[in-house]
């Protein structure tokens, strides 16, 4: 998982697979933040490890190629890669914008 074999943030994408499953019980009870994490760490030992990963994977293939998400995958790689913009700075955009690893050579 945290090789980032598929993607530095495949974390993220195994969070969507876990949630998925209980988003018709989280949307229908309208829970707050706080019951949403009570509910969460009551799955703590429930979860089925192999489902979920199999999922994330599966998550993050739709994402790579629907035609749904090309725009924003267009916008997530030029904003990334162009040299005339700086994403800004936060949670949204350290998703999205990763540091680079460091050139182990050069260290």
């Amino acid at each position: 998982m945290w090789s980032r074999h598929l993607t530095a943030n495949f974390h993220l994408f195994i969070c969507v697979a876990i949630l998925q499953p209980h988003i018709e019980k989280i949307m229908k009870q309208k829970m707050e933040f706080d019951d949403m994490v009570k509910y969460m760490n009551d799955l703590s030992g429930k979860i089925d490890l192999e489902e979920s990963l199999v999922r994330a994977e599966q998550l993050y293939i739709r994402f790579l190629f629907s035609p749904a998400d090309a725009q924003l995958r267009e916008e997530i790689f030029n904003k990334r890669f162009s040299n005339s913009s700086k994403p800004d700075s936060g949670p949204v955009s350290s998703f999205l914008f990763p540091p680079k690893p460091q050139d182990q050579s050069t260290i």
